[in-house]
Protein backbone atom coordinates (compact mmCIF):
# COMPACT_ATOMS: atom_id res chain seq x y z
CA UNK A 1 0.00 0.00 0.00
CA UNK A 2 1.30 3.43 -0.91
CA UNK A 3 2.09 5.96 1.79
CA UNK A 4 0.24 9.27 1.92
CA UNK A 5 3.29 11.08 0.57
CA UNK A 6 3.57 8.68 -2.39
CA UNK A 7 -0.12 9.12 -3.17
CA UNK A 8 0.23 12.91 -3.06
CA UNK A 9 3.28 12.69 -5.36
CA UNK A 10 1.21 10.71 -7.84
CA UNK A 11 -1.55 13.32 -7.66
CA UNK A 12 0.95 16.10 -8.32
CA UNK A 13 2.15 14.30 -11.43
CA UNK A 14 -1.44 13.59 -12.48
CA UNK A 15 -2.19 17.30 -12.31
CA UNK A 16 0.87 18.25 -14.39
CA UNK A 17 0.18 15.51 -16.95
CA UNK A 18 -3.49 16.44 -17.32
CA UNK A 19 -2.63 20.11 -17.79
CA UNK A 20 0.05 19.18 -20.33
CA UNK A 21 -2.42 16.99 -22.22
CA UNK A 22 -4.82 19.91 -22.44
CA UNK A 23 -2.02 22.01 -23.96
CA UNK A 24 -1.05 19.23 -26.38
CA UNK A 25 -4.59 18.84 -27.72
CA UNK A 26 -5.89 22.40 -27.46
CA UNK A 27 -8.34 23.56 -30.14
CA UNK A 28 -7.44 21.83 -33.42
CA UNK A 29 -4.03 20.57 -32.36
CA UNK A 30 -5.78 17.22 -31.97
CA UNK A 31 -9.12 17.20 -33.73
CA UNK A 32 -11.74 14.67 -34.73
CA UNK A 33 -14.91 16.26 -36.09
CA UNK A 34 -16.70 12.90 -36.48
CA UNK A 35 -16.42 12.22 -32.76
CA UNK A 36 -17.43 15.74 -31.77
CA UNK A 37 -13.80 16.40 -30.86
CA UNK A 38 -14.02 14.58 -27.52
CA UNK A 39 -10.42 14.38 -26.31
CA UNK A 40 -10.87 12.74 -22.91
CA UNK A 41 -9.96 9.32 -24.30
CA UNK A 42 -6.29 10.29 -24.74
CA UNK A 43 -5.94 10.60 -20.96
CA UNK A 44 -6.87 6.94 -20.63
CA UNK A 45 -3.73 5.71 -22.38
CA UNK A 46 -2.02 4.42 -19.24
CA UNK A 47 1.15 3.23 -21.01
CA UNK A 48 1.87 6.69 -22.41
CA UNK A 49 1.30 8.26 -19.00
CA UNK A 50 3.62 5.72 -17.35
CA UNK A 51 6.38 6.49 -19.87
CA UNK A 52 6.11 10.24 -19.33
CA UNK A 53 6.20 9.71 -15.55
CA UNK A 54 9.36 7.64 -15.92
CA UNK A 55 10.90 10.45 -17.95
CA UNK A 56 10.04 13.01 -15.26
CA UNK A 57 11.28 10.75 -12.45
CA UNK A 58 14.60 10.33 -14.28
CA UNK A 59 14.91 14.11 -14.54
CA UNK A 60 14.50 14.52 -10.79
CA UNK A 61 17.00 11.71 -10.23
CA UNK A 62 19.42 13.58 -12.51
CA UNK A 63 19.71 10.61 -14.87
CA UNK A 64 19.52 12.72 -18.05
CA UNK A 65 16.74 10.76 -19.81
CA UNK A 66 16.58 10.75 -23.61
CA UNK A 67 13.80 12.87 -25.05
CA UNK A 68 14.01 11.10 -28.42
CA UNK A 69 13.69 7.63 -26.87
CA UNK A 70 10.80 8.72 -24.68
CA UNK A 71 9.01 10.49 -27.51
CA UNK A 72 9.14 7.44 -29.78
CA UNK A 73 7.90 5.16 -27.01
CA UNK A 74 5.06 7.50 -26.00
CA UNK A 75 3.96 8.03 -29.60
CA UNK A 76 4.00 4.25 -30.17
CA UNK A 77 1.91 3.75 -27.02
CA UNK A 78 -0.71 6.17 -28.31
CA UNK A 79 -0.67 4.57 -31.75
CA UNK A 80 -1.37 1.15 -30.25
CA UNK A 81 -4.03 2.49 -27.89
CA UNK A 82 -5.88 4.65 -30.43
CA UNK A 83 -5.67 2.25 -33.36
CA UNK A 84 -7.63 3.34 -36.41
CA UNK A 85 -10.57 4.71 -34.45
CA UNK A 86 -9.07 8.13 -33.72
CA UNK A 87 -6.70 10.62 -35.36
CA UNK A 88 -2.96 10.02 -34.95
CA UNK A 89 -1.32 11.43 -31.84
CA UNK A 90 1.58 12.95 -33.76
CA UNK A 91 5.16 13.81 -32.90
CA UNK A 92 3.94 17.38 -32.53
CA UNK A 93 1.29 16.39 -29.98
CA UNK A 94 3.73 14.11 -28.17
CA UNK A 95 6.53 16.67 -27.84
CA UNK A 96 4.06 19.17 -26.43
CA UNK A 97 2.78 16.62 -23.90
CA UNK A 98 6.25 15.62 -22.70
CA UNK A 99 7.73 19.11 -22.69
CA UNK A 100 4.75 20.75 -21.01
CA UNK A 101 4.73 18.08 -18.30
CA UNK A 102 8.39 18.90 -17.69
CA UNK A 103 7.57 22.62 -17.68
CA UNK A 104 4.89 22.17 -15.02
CA UNK A 105 7.17 19.98 -12.90
CA UNK A 106 9.93 22.62 -13.24
CA UNK A 107 7.86 24.70 -10.82
CA UNK A 108 9.53 22.65 -8.08
CA UNK A 109 12.66 24.75 -8.72
CA UNK A 110 10.88 27.79 -7.29
CA UNK A 111 12.01 26.87 -3.77
CA UNK A 112 15.06 24.76 -4.66
CA UNK A 113 17.13 26.33 -7.44
CA UNK A 114 19.60 23.43 -7.29
CA UNK A 115 17.01 21.36 -9.16
CA UNK A 116 17.30 23.64 -12.21
CA UNK A 117 20.36 21.78 -13.43
CA UNK A 118 18.30 18.57 -13.65
CA UNK A 119 16.11 20.22 -16.29
CA UNK A 120 18.88 21.84 -18.33
CA UNK A 121 18.63 19.39 -21.22
CA UNK A 122 14.84 19.44 -21.44
CA UNK A 123 13.42 20.95 -24.62
CA UNK A 124 11.27 24.04 -24.90
CA UNK A 125 7.62 23.19 -25.66
CA UNK A 126 7.00 24.07 -29.30
CA UNK A 127 3.79 25.79 -30.33
CA UNK A 128 2.76 28.65 -32.61
CA UNK A 129 3.01 31.21 -29.82
CA UNK A 130 6.60 30.33 -28.95
CA UNK A 131 7.50 30.25 -32.64
CA UNK A 132 6.34 33.85 -33.01
CA UNK A 133 8.20 34.88 -29.87
CA UNK A 134 11.40 33.31 -31.19
CA UNK A 135 11.01 35.04 -34.56
CA UNK A 136 10.59 38.42 -32.84
CA UNK A 137 13.59 37.81 -30.58
CA UNK A 138 15.81 36.94 -33.53
CA UNK A 139 14.89 40.25 -35.14
CA UNK A 140 15.29 42.19 -31.91
CA UNK A 141 18.71 40.66 -31.16
CA UNK A 142 19.90 41.13 -34.74
CA UNK A 143 20.95 37.49 -34.99
CA UNK A 144 19.25 36.52 -38.26
CA UNK A 145 22.55 35.79 -39.99
CA UNK A 146 23.36 33.25 -37.27
CA UNK A 147 19.91 31.67 -37.70
CA UNK A 148 20.39 31.46 -41.47
CA UNK A 149 23.57 29.47 -40.87
CA UNK A 150 21.72 27.12 -38.50
CA UNK A 151 18.87 26.81 -41.02
CA UNK A 152 21.18 25.20 -43.59
CA UNK A 153 21.23 22.05 -41.45
CA UNK A 154 17.44 21.72 -41.57
CA UNK A 155 15.80 23.42 -44.54
CA UNK A 156 16.27 21.68 -47.89
CA UNK A 157 17.08 23.88 -50.87
CA UNK A 158 13.95 22.69 -52.71
CA UNK A 159 11.66 23.28 -49.72
CA UNK A 160 8.38 25.03 -50.48
CA UNK A 161 9.00 27.12 -47.37
CA UNK A 162 11.48 29.58 -48.79
CA UNK A 163 12.30 31.37 -45.54
CA UNK A 164 13.25 30.09 -42.09
CA UNK A 165 10.25 31.95 -40.67
CA UNK A 166 7.82 30.17 -42.99
CA UNK A 167 9.49 26.88 -42.12
CA UNK A 168 9.01 27.43 -38.40
CA UNK A 169 5.42 28.56 -38.87
CA UNK A 170 4.23 25.27 -40.32
CA UNK A 171 1.68 23.60 -38.05
CA UNK A 172 3.54 22.15 -35.07
CA UNK A 173 0.82 19.56 -34.40
CA UNK A 174 1.34 18.10 -37.88
CA UNK A 175 5.03 17.35 -37.33
CA UNK A 176 5.66 13.60 -37.66
CA UNK A 177 8.43 11.43 -36.26
CA UNK A 178 9.89 10.62 -39.67
CA UNK A 179 10.32 14.30 -40.48
CA UNK A 180 10.79 16.46 -37.40
CA UNK A 181 13.57 18.76 -38.60
CA UNK A 182 11.23 21.70 -38.02
CA UNK A 183 11.16 20.82 -34.32
CA UNK A 184 14.93 20.31 -34.14
CA UNK A 185 15.50 23.64 -35.90
CA UNK A 186 13.26 25.40 -33.37
CA UNK A 187 15.16 23.84 -30.47
CA UNK A 188 18.51 24.89 -31.95
CA UNK A 189 17.37 28.50 -32.16
CA UNK A 190 15.96 28.43 -28.63
CA UNK A 191 19.24 27.09 -27.26
CA UNK A 192 21.21 29.62 -29.30
CA UNK A 193 19.14 32.53 -27.96
CA UNK A 194 18.95 31.11 -24.44
CA UNK A 195 22.70 30.64 -24.11
CA UNK A 196 23.19 34.34 -24.73
CA UNK A 197 21.21 34.99 -21.54
CA UNK A 198 22.34 31.98 -19.54
CA UNK A 199 18.91 30.35 -19.86
CA UNK A 200 18.08 26.70 -20.38
CA UNK A 201 15.28 25.98 -22.90
CA UNK A 202 12.64 25.63 -20.16
CA UNK A 203 13.86 28.79 -18.45
CA UNK A 204 13.70 30.51 -21.84
CA UNK A 205 10.06 29.43 -22.13
CA UNK A 206 9.23 30.80 -18.69
CA UNK A 207 11.10 34.03 -19.45
CA UNK A 208 9.33 34.82 -22.71
CA UNK A 209 6.01 32.97 -22.83
CA UNK A 210 3.31 35.56 -22.20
Amino acid sequence: MKSTSETVRDKIFDFAYTMAMRDATLQKAYYDAEKNNDKKHVLECTEAKKLVKEYIDCIFENKNPSFDTTEKAVEAAFSKYLGNDYPDFTFGNTQKLINMTAKYMFISCYHDSSLCQHFEKCDCPMDSKMVEIVIKLVKKSNTEQDVLIIAKDYIKSDSENKTWRAYLRKSWSNIINDDHDQYSFFQRIVRFLGEKEGLSPLEFDYQYWE
